[in-house]
């Protein structure tokens, strides 16, 4: 191809590579340099069938970095297992039905702001555009301008502005207006209402300063001059801007029409390679492709490029939400050789590698000779398989996408920025009753919650539960020590009282030791003499809970609570006593102690008892917390022990009714890259590591069955592809515009998860709404402040933002300070109808003139914004409320097919609405209205086949939906198939033994 480097496949011989015996080969190598950016292995490789037996084709996806996209190539394999990147005939799709949505500007406002960049001083711009056809409108006098293409500097003056000048095709180059012969402006018309390729080359020669500018229409060259000194130079100013010319201030001379199919690159195309390529599509990587818009987002605000600059580009002037995509007719076809998408994930990174799978569908058909029913092998898709994160999610999720086939081995169409619909789990309509207390959470299921329940939420209350039924042990065990010490200190109570209320006790006095020899006895109460006895030198005997206290002159005292087998030691004489105390304080004493410790264990034993209720009480709840948790896991058991299928939804028909469907995965957490398997039972098994090292398994039904409706007894309407979601359909049949034709209305209705996350969007608006009204009132109330005296004195005139007018005739002449808010920008004037040149203020002037220089006579002010934090916070709102209207756009948008003057004869109706009839048959541009942007429905309907079993019947008036289906429509969907009751598969080191442990779960 002329459009690629010769490098751009290198073949490359390794002569150190081994087989599985270690035996050396030499492996032959290419490397595809058409695939950049790519890190990490984060690829896949698949081989395609085709319709020509011998005939394959390589696809290949691979996550560009740079981007955060993902690059689908695919390439014809040559005969010898290579990359044949210019293709063969046998399989090239040389028709016009590649283009899928354009984007219709109103010519009033609309318009596309690409940004700054710089195509260099040698570029080339293409376009495809259809000028809206104004034939039947009164003629003007005066042709007004229309810019396709345009770029103005700081002070609002053309650099370069492309587009219909008047009547004819023309450029304003650095105020050089182009063509500049009546000749060659004699070129093409605006006024072509069709679509028609526009092009246009800049080359400029350094050695004679020349620059040759020349247009093509319909690869046709149209017009060229060579102009002196003539370079695109400092292109610093305002963006580039599609559809518009913008001065800073205003836009102008907006394009009327539709646009698709937009490149610029940063090199001069040779009218050769234009000719060569502007009817198909380009893979985006080409040599000096600097921009490529391929228009094919059908939803939105935004384009984006599809080369590896990125360079992105806004919708503006239209109502958010109600951006007017429309399909697209541009006459567009696939290149032969290397074909390339670039896809995203709208509000979703790429956070793994791809997995990707061929399958076949299968379909139960009648065969062998029972005729019975039997499942085949039907149409071949792609299934494709990678982990994407959004800001708000705190793990990975894996998104799927299932692509169908083309018979030239190619994929179906898809979205430039997908968005996901959550393949979740819908909860069980009893789960009050499984789930009492309800459950939190958005995005509950059933096996989430049976994780939580089996590893979390049931282990935690069984271990709460035995630490409650613990400390309920101890409890009981320090009650019954307690109640035992009281026993025995009662005991010992009465004891001491019995002794305190006996009054024969007391102490003996013995003369000899080891109580023998004479004896006196003193009982408790005696306080008196010695009666004459020489007490010391014996023994003394004391009875329980008695107190002998001798005293002897001097201060002596000795007191003695034990009984002495020796009073006094053997070296020394005895302190000659005088007198004896004998009384029960040591009784008295041990007895207010053993009264004190009973008060003591009292007490405790009344906290232990609290301690004791207590924990029966928490041991009692928990418990019945743990069986009501144990009996929600034995439900939800129950429940998963039938299989759920969760369905894939339908996210994209390409214009030749090839389907995409997808989805993400909110069940399928994981940290790791996702493998796709055909499985034995026919499915696939999508194998993904889960977030605590589990091996998890998921599988997805390739079974397919179509939804059936008898709309009468004539007529059967079969679902155009499984997953179309014809339940949700609703068909209605009226009368036409004669007798024998009829109206056909088929339209679709929002699923139940699309009408979750639209009241999700709605709460999300309601509340951008009011911060918006909070926002803008703090906004308006910015003011500024005319004072007729310096340093802000004197008189005052108080302005608010968005004031603009005459100045109060007391203040004119007068003005000499003015105080600002921030944010605020002031502009006087001296004439009253601001056409004088303005005097800026941008911050506070405590004196606006000189002395000798009188400050001038203002009669006019407006007050106006800056650019701040808050201005800037409002821009954000606004900028989060238009993706909120171009998302519930979406999901609100009822797809809808409006047939006229369809004939009622049963066979000629199916015809048309299967896409059969001829164009003198039936006029499907006129006759079909279809708000499916990128759907072509000239390849029938969106929504139905139609099987016609009365050939001369006459079709009549009715009105049906998907509810009276008579074949529900289960295939393509994910469902839970493990081997066994497997669930996880737990690869981990155990902390406490560090024993290495696999465990089928």
């Amino acid at each position: 191809s002329m459009l690629y480097e010769p490098d751009k496949v290198d073949y490359h011989v390794y002569a150190h590579a081994k087989d599985m015996d270690e035996m050396p080969f030499f492996e032959p190598t290419q490397e595809l340099d058409f695939i950049r950016n790519l890190q990490g292995g984060h690829f896949s490789v698949l081989q395609l069938p085709t319709q020509i037996a011998d005939i394959k084709r390589w696809q290949i996806f691979a996550h560009n970095s740079q981007t955060d996209r993902i690059d689908s190539f695919n390439i014809e394999r040559s005969q010898d297992g290579w990359f044949n990147i210019r293709g063969s005939a046998l399989t090239a799709n040389s028709g016009s039905n590649f283009s899928e949505s354009a984007l219709q500007l109103d010519g009033v406002d609309d318009y596309i702001n690409l940004g700054e960049f710089s195509p260099g001083e040698n570029f080339t711009i293409e376009m495809w555009v259809n000028p809206r056809d104004k034939s039947e409108e009164a003629p003007l006098e005066v042709i007004p301008n229309q810019m396709l293409l345009s770029k103005t500097n700081s002070e609002g003056e053309d650099i370069f502005s492309f587009g219909y000048y008047a009547d004819f095709l023309g450029l304003n180059f650095r105020g050089k207006q182009l063509p500049t012969t009546a000749a060659q402006q004699e070129n093409v018309s605006q006024a072509i209402a069709d679509w028609h390729h526009l092009a246009i080359t800049v080359e400029h020669h350094h050695a004679d300063n020349i620059s040759q500018i020349t247009t093509y229409h319909n690869g046709v060259k149209a017009w060229s001059e060579e102009l002196p000194d003539m370079v695109m130079g400092d292109i610093s100013g305002y963006g580039w801007q599609l559809g518009r010319k913008f001065n800073g201030k205003k836009g102008s001379d907006y394009f009327d029409g539709s646009l698709d199919e937009v490149r610029i690159w940063n090199r001069r195309l040779s009218e050769e390679e234009i000719q060569a390529n502007f009817n198909h599509r380009l893979v985006g990587n080409e040599l000096g492709l600097l921009i490529y818009y391929r228009f094919d987002e059908g939803i939105g605000i935004n384009l984006y490029d599809q080369t590896d600059n990125a360079i992105d580009a806004t919708i503006g002037g239209m109502n958010p939400g109600l951006e007017t995509w429309i399909a697209s007719a541009a006459p567009l076809g696939e290149s032969r050789g290397i074909s390339r998408t670039s896809f995203g994930f709208k509000h979703r990174t790429i956070e793994s590698g791809l997995s990707a799978l061929l399958y076949f569908q299968q379909e139960d058909v009648i065969t062998g000779n029972d005729s019975t029913l039997k499942p085949t092998k039907q149409d071949a898709r792609v299934m494709l398989a990678v982990a994407t994160k959004s800001e708000d999610d705190q793990h990975n999720h894996i998104a799927v996408l299932d692509f169908a086939l083309t018979k030239n081995g190619k994929l179906a169409q898809i979205l430039d920025n997908i968005p996901l619909e959550k393949i979740k789990e819908q909860l069980p309509a009893n789960l009050l009753e499984i789930f009492p207390e309800g459950v939190e959470g958005e995005d509950v299921n059933l096996i989430n919650v049976t994780t939580n329940l089996e590893r979390e939420t049931i282990p935690r209350l069984e271990s709460e539960l035995a630490k409650l039924l613990a400390e309920h042990q101890t409890v009981k065990e320090k009650i019954r020590a307690n109640e035992r010490e009281t026993k025995n200190r009662q005991r010992r109570q009465v004891q001491l009282e019995r002794q305190q209320a006996n009054s024969t006790v007391g102490a003996t006095f013995y003369s000899g030791l080891k109580f023998q020899g004479e004896s006196f006895r003193f009982t408790q109460g005696y306080n008196g003499g010695v009666n004459g006895l020489s007490i010391g030198r014996g023994s003394l005997e004391i009875d329980s809970g008695v107190r002998v206290t001798l005293y002897a002159p001097g201060g002596i005292i000795h007191p003695y609570t034990e009984s002495r087998k020796r009073l006094w030691g053997t070296s020394s004489s005895p302190p000659p006593y005088n007198r004896i105390v004998v009384n029960l304080q040591a009784l008295v004493n041990e007895l207010n102690q053993v009264n004190r410790r009973l008060n003591q264990l009292a007490a405790q034993l009344r906290e232990l008892e609290a301690q004791r209720l207590s924990l029966e009480v928490q041991i009692m709840s928990k418990g019945t917390e743990l069986e009501m948790k144990r009996g929600q896991l034995g439900e939800i058991r129950k429940l998963l022990t039938n299989e759920k299928s969760l369905p894939m939804p339908l996210i994209h028909l390409d214009p030749m009714g090839m389907s995409v469907f997808g989805g993400l995965l909110q069940f399928a957490e994981t940290k790791d890259n996702p493998q796709l398997f055909e499985s034995a039972t026919g499915k696939i098994a999508l194998y993904f590591r889960g977030m605590e090292d589990e091996f998890l398994a998921t599988y997805y039904n390739t079974h397919t069955s179509r939804g059936q409706l008898q709309l009468n007894p004539q007529l059967l309407l079969i679902a155009r592809a499984p997953g179309t979601q014809l339940g949700s359909t609703r068909i209605t049949i009226s009368d036409g515009s004669g007798a024998d034709t009829c109206t056909v209305q088929l339209q679709s209705v929002p699923s139940m998860g699309v009408a979750v996350r639209i009241s999700e969007l709605e709460e999300e608006k309601a509340e951008l709404f009011l911060q918006r009204e909070q926002l803008n009132e703090r906004i308006s109330q910015r003011s500024v402040e005319l004072f007729t005296g310096s340093f802000f004195q004197g008189e005052s005139l108080s302005l608010t933002t968005g004031y603009q007018g005459a100045i109060d005739t007391q203040f004119i002449g007068k003005i000499q300070s003015i105080r600002l808010e921030q944010g605020v920008k002031v502009m006087l004037y001296e004439g009253e109808e601001f056409t004088d040149t303005a005097i800026p203020y941008l911050q506070s002037q405590r004196h606006l003139g000189e002395t000798s220089v009188p400050v001038p006579t203002y009669r006019s002010v407006k007050v106006e914004l800056t650019a701040d934090a808050m201005t800037e916070k409002a821009m954000v709102i606004e900028r989060q409320i238009a993706q909120i209207y171009a998302e519930l756009n979406r999901l609100q948008l009822r797809i809808t097919e409006i047939w006229a003057d369809v004939p009622r004869n049963g066979e000629q109706f199916a015809l048309v609405l299967n896409g059969q009839a001829t164009e003198e048959e039936y006029n499907y541009t006129d006759n079909v209205e279809s708000n499916r942007a990128a759907y072509n429905i000239q390849h029938g309907s969106f929504f139905v086949k139609v099987i016609n079993s009365v050939p001369n019947g006459i079709v009549k008036n009715t009105q049906a939906n998907g509810e009276q289906l008579q074949n529900s429509d289960s295939s393509l969907s994910w469902i839970a198939d493990p081997p066994g009751n497997t669930i996880a598969f737990i690869n981990r080191t155990d902390e406490q033994t560090g024993i290495y442990r696999k465990i089928w779960v």
